[in-house]
């Protein structure tokens, strides 16, 4: 009997440091070699988007926001602050709902720090509290959120419908670099799956505000703006819930 308590004991003690080890190397995954974060300091949850919303350019358009990969803030020629300048907001947005007939549901990573806990004798909670101006901020740029991402899923099933029409000859899937090759993009960029109509429309896209043959690729707030065009017109779909 003593013999078999020893050995649950070294056995509970052994399972502990494997545990340990793995949440060390856990925590390891989510910084880059170069010792950075991924999100350049920013808290960007697994299966985030990164949003672009500029007040007067997006209501002209009628986009509320245009959904972007967090990816491209690891990509060299990405200027956040650039975009920042030109006028855009920038944010992340996490996306509860992977099923394209539930409705849109979206939160925005919790922000770390605040005040300290409050100090003397507890006080009784009310029944109906009165949110703080804090808790309205948040629920009203919650319901921004969600509004945006019903928009964009709306503008993806017209945009593919179109797509479909325009394009009868082309079935099936095919993958799609986010950043084309040809406008500067890594062959070994993030990708996204796509119906071939859509993938077929949204490259005569990016022809139409980049010509081939050019001999040079745009400037950094140049590829940023045509992204943003394009993506606002036809958003992907893995970006807003959809999955395919």
């Amino acid at each position: 009997m003593r013999r078999s308590g020893f050995s649950m004991r070294a056995l509970s003690w052994w399972l502990l440091c494997c545990l340990n080890l793995l949440g060390c190397a856990s925590g390891e995954a989510g910084v880059r070699g170069d010792g950075a974060s991924a999100s350049q300091s920013r808290q960007v949850p697994l299966g985030a988007s990164m949003v672009v919303r500029h007040a007067l350019q997006a209501e002209e358009a009628g986009a509320p926001g245009v959904f972007l990969p967090a990816e491209l803030l690891e990509w060299q020629q990405w200027s956040t602050k650039a975009l920042e300048n030109a006028g855009w907001s920038l944010y992340f947005v996490e996306l509860e709902s992977t099923d394209e007939l539930a409705p849109a549901t979206a939160r925005r990573p919790p922000r770390r720090g605040g005040r300290g806990g409050l100090t003397g004798r507890p006080q009784t909670p009310l029944l109906n509290p009165r949110p703080t101006r804090e808790e309205l901020e948040a629920r009203r740029r919650q319901v921004e959120d969600i509004r945006a991402v019903q928009w964009a899923r709306e503008r993806y099933f017209q945009a593919l419908q179109e797509a479909k029409a325009r394009y009868p000859q082309h079935h099936g899937y095919q993958d799609h670099h986010f950043i084309p090759i040809f406008l500067g993009g890594p062959r070994n960029g993030v990708t996204y799956r796509l119906p071939a109509a859509y993938h077929q429309a949204i490259t005569q896209e990016f022809r139409r505000l980049w010509k081939y043959g050019q001999g040079r690729t745009p400037e950094t707030e140049e590829l940023q703006r045509i992204l943003i065009e394009v993506y606002s017109k036809y958003p992907i779909p893995q970006l807003i819930g959809i999955t395919l």
